[in-house]
């Protein structure tokens, strides 16, 4: 069901001066707001107020940015209550909602379900017994866990894991010549856990 957002107040003032003129002049005579007119010219007279003292308080002058506040401040509330009164007809029905021109509030996507990564890309790093494992990017991992065993590789290797916010991760101080064992592992969101299949690479 679409639904409207009362995000006035985060406007800049600029912006909030265009929305609340779009939204009066999409408002007025709409068939579908027969019954809310009041409010409607109620908002276009304070969107009209608030725009002349916008334009008085570019002097600069403590009063006159006072009188610009407090006139944003009425648009907003006379906003709000335009806002609760176009819900209410509308009921969800995003034609007479976007009819409106007020904001909409955007759907929440599904969280994505994580899928089992490819083995991540080894390559030798800088230096001798550096090398850089590259693992899976997309939406959905908050996590990239960076696993690595000595060979041979058997059901009771043990693997030590670096957790990062990052795909990519730099193994360090490895024995040069020697064969190690590599994965990764993806951390999402909702305690989601899956794993890449091993793969071998020898440290420079």
């Amino acid at each position: 069901m679409a639904k409207t957002k009362n995000g006035f107040d985060k406007m800049t003032e600029a912006n909030l001066l265009v929305k609340a003129t779009s939204i009066v002049t999409h408002c007025t005579g709409n068939n579908y707001f027969t019954d809310i007119q009041t409010t409607v010219t109620a908002v276009g007279a304070a969107r009209t107020a608030y725009g002349s003292a916008l334009d008085a308080a570019k002097t600069g002058d403590k009063t006159s940015i006072a009188i610009k506040d407090a006139k944003k401040l009425e648009l907003i509330v006379w906003l709000r209550k335009l806002v609760d009164q176009v819900s209410a007809i509308a009921s969800g029905d995003l034609v007479i909602l976007k009819s409106s021109d007020i904001p909409l509030a955007k759907d929440r996507e599904p969280s994505p379900l994580l899928t089992k990564p490819n083995p991540p890309i080894l390559s030798a790093g800088f230096n001798l017994g550096e090398v850089t494992s590259e693992g899976a990017s997309g939406k959905g991992i908050k996590a990239t866990m960076h696993m690595i065993t000595p060979d041979p590789l058997t059901s009771e290797s043990v693997w030590r894991s670096v957790v990062t916010t990052s795909r990519k991760h730099t193994f360090t101080n490895l024995e040069s010549g020697k064969r190690s064992w590599y994965k990764q592992a993806l951390v999402g969101v909702k305690d989601q856990y899956v794993e890449s299949d091993p793969v071998s690479y020898i440290a420079q």
